[in-house]
């Protein structure tokens, strides 16, 4: 166990009966990371991620005068004091979870709280292909997989809009049991029925492909289409039609909310995540990491001089094939969510789906901005383009 909680760490303390803990504890650095408190054995106690790790041990190893009872005191269990200092949240709460899975298999969900995201599908090979709700992030050939989605209420409703929208099946119980009349759409003839062919018919085919594509993120050129079919359907009395078409209209605007701004395939989800290294002021130096649907990679660490080559090296940069099963790909997801969905993330986020990189002069600039002290503004992160 005692080489298992070196190799974790990048440094420790030792806490003897002949060491003066709070002169010790000065000893410790006063930056973001993580910290392990140990006992005489070598065993951990509690893991912390901490914005200071000297503050935190102190908080947690030197006894007041009047101890809170929301805390377990472990000053007398504690023997050592195992620590990691990070220069990114993120990179952070990374390591955070390896630990905890490492140490506290067992209570990782207890330590460890994280949304539940949830997926869209749609199978190409199905007989009428329709969007649908999915648990599992991991695709299959030939399924086209969304997200994440924060909560199952917004999965289920832009299922729902591109199923509207685009005249998809929205009723699969019926397909499941050949009872295609008792269809409620098909009585009210909101649906043309394409379920009674043997084949759907290629107007069918040519639904899923453009509901496909507006899932991507392009939905703003079929709103235009179904506006102007609207506008048309209304000029020639068509009043039916253009009830439909207004139904279909406000089902596609529903996926420019801001709630869907982040949703892009699985396949082509790629984040591009900058934070600064802590150091000195005048020379500003930024740690990196390329996000994947299935993995994080650490990139190598740049200054603003060196971010033309930082880029050209992210431009030929080749993301290995991960061996991710579907518990490891959701949880690594969660974990994206929680900083892809705050209103203020730490760092920088670029997305960067389609090797769509910034320019180096815009990085430049926008990272000098971000982090500059005297604005004091390094807190507020560049917001992603919108789609």
């Amino acid at each position: 166990m005692g080489a298992r909680l070196e190799e974790c760490f990048s440094d420790s303390l030792s806490l003897g009966p002949e060491v003066e803990i709070k002169t010790a504890l000065a000893r410790l650095p006063a930056r973001r990371g993580l910290v392990l408190f140990a006992d005489d054995r070598n065993r951990p106690i509690q893991l912390l991620i901490c914005a200071d790790i000297r503050r935190t041990a102190r908080a947690r190893l030197i006894r007041t005068t009047q101890p809170s009872a929301r805390k377990t005191d472990i000053s007398v269990l504690c023997k050592t004091v195992y620590y990691t200092p990070q220069n990114s949240e993120f990179a952070c709460r990374l390591l955070y979870h390896r630990l905890c899975h490492q140490f506290f298999e067992d209570r990782f969900s207890e330590l460890v709280l994280l949304p539940v995201p949830c997926f869209v599908k749609l199978d190409r090979d199905a007989k009428l292909p329709y969007f649908s709700i999915a648990e599992n992030p991991l695709s299959k050939e030939n399924v086209a997989v969304f997200g994440p989605f924060i909560s199952r209420k917004h999965a289920v409703a832009f299922a729902e809009a591109l199923n509207e929208a685009f005249g998809l099946c929205r009723n699969p119980d019926c397909l499941s049991t050949g009872r295609y009349e008792s269809c409620p759409y098909l009585q009210m003839k909101t649906c043309p029925g394409p379920c009674r062919d043997e084949k759907p018919p290629d107007s069918y085919r040519r639904a899923v492909q453009e509901a496909l594509d507006a899932a991507a993120g392009n939905s703003q050129k079929y709103i235009q289409s179904k506006k102007q079919q609207m506008q048309q359907a209304a000029a020639n009395l068509e009043y039916e039609k253009a009830r439909r078409f207004r139904d279909q209209f406000n089902s596609l605007k529903e996926l420019e909310k801001s709630d869907y701004h982040l949703i892009r395939p699985l396949e082509q989800f790629c984040w591009l995540h900058i934070d600064r290294i802590v150091g000195p002021r005048k020379s500003l130096s930024f740690c990196a990491f390329l996000i994947t649907a299935e993995q994080t990679i650490e990139l190598d660490s740049f200054n603003l001089d060196q971010t033309e080559v930082f880029l050209e090296k992210l431009s030929t940069f080749s993301v290995a094939a991960s061996k991710t099963n579907p518990t490891q790909m959701k949880e690594h997801l969660a974990t994206v969510c929680l900083f892809l969905y705050r209103n203020r993330r730490p760092g920088v986020w670029f997305e960067c789906s389609g090797n769509r990189y910034p320019d180096p002069n815009s990085l430049k600039r926008l990272l000098s901005e971000a982090f500059d002290d005297t604005k004091n503004n390094n807190r507020h992160p560049i917001p992603p383009e919108k789609r």
